[in-house]
């Protein structure tokens, strides 16, 4: 007499019990942010892995907040200015410091798009700047300067130094999403977007960022 009916059938009523007893998934929770800016969901260009079994069908996705959202908009604003960090690494928490330690009150740009380093790639950070609705300190003022870029002007930068390499596409997807629901609750035109460049003795954002593309993408 054999066995084997006997044990596939054991088997059969064991094995949900045996699908069930592996290793449970573990939430991973983030160090709580600084006060003095916060992030904005995942980056431009991040793709969502989907549960194996289903089928793949990646999927960019945007932040889960629009960061330029602020409940009190001001009416300060006639410039958005793009920069680059001149560093190979960095992030809102780490410019944030490099900048008290220059004896500013705090971070001086208003958003800053990460680049893998401190941050995902393409992640945007709002500072709190931006959530007050206060003056930037992104452009050095120049004797006799009515520091007027950086009471009247938006500051933005990625992370990265851009006269060696070039941004990531991500940063440049997370750039345009974000100048473009800039310009558009603060009715600025887009002859309103200007670098760093433009208003200082600088090279800033550098020689191989996209300068054509990034206003052409701007249009579209």
């Amino acid at each position: 007499m054999t066995h084997k009916p006997l044990v596939m059938l054991v088997m059969s009523i064991m094995a949900p019990v045996l699908v069930g007893c592996g290793p449970r998934r573990t939430t991973t929770v983030d160090p709580p942010l600084d006060p003095v800016f916060r992030e904005t969901g995942e980056p431009l260009g991040y793709r969502r892995q989907r549960p194996a079994g289903r089928r793949s069908r990646s999927q960019t996705t945007r932040p889960s907040r629009r960061p330029w959202t602020v409940a009190n908009l001001s009416n300060r604003w006639k410039y958005i200015i793009v920069h680059h960090s001149a560093t190979q690494a960095g992030g809102a928490r780490r410019f944030d410091r490099a900048h008290r330690d220059n004896g500013w009150d705090e971070l001086g740009y208003h958003f800053v798009i990460g680049n893998g380093s401190d941050t995902p790639d393409g992640k945007i950070e709002v500072g709190s700047r931006w959530r007050q609705q206060k003056h930037g300190a992104h452009c050095r003022v120049s004797p006799g300067d009515s520091n007027e870029y950086n009471k009247h002007g938006i500051g933005i930068c990625l992370v990265g130094n851009f006269e060696y390499t070039r941004p990531s596409a991500a940063q440049m997807k997370s750039l345009t999403y974000l100048t473009k629901g800039l310009l558009a609750c603060t009715h600025l035109p887009a002859s309103a977007v200007h670098y760093h460049r433009d208003f200082d003795s600088t090279k800033c954002p550098g020689r191989y960022f996209p300068y054509a593309r990034y206003k052409r993408d701007l249009r579209d």
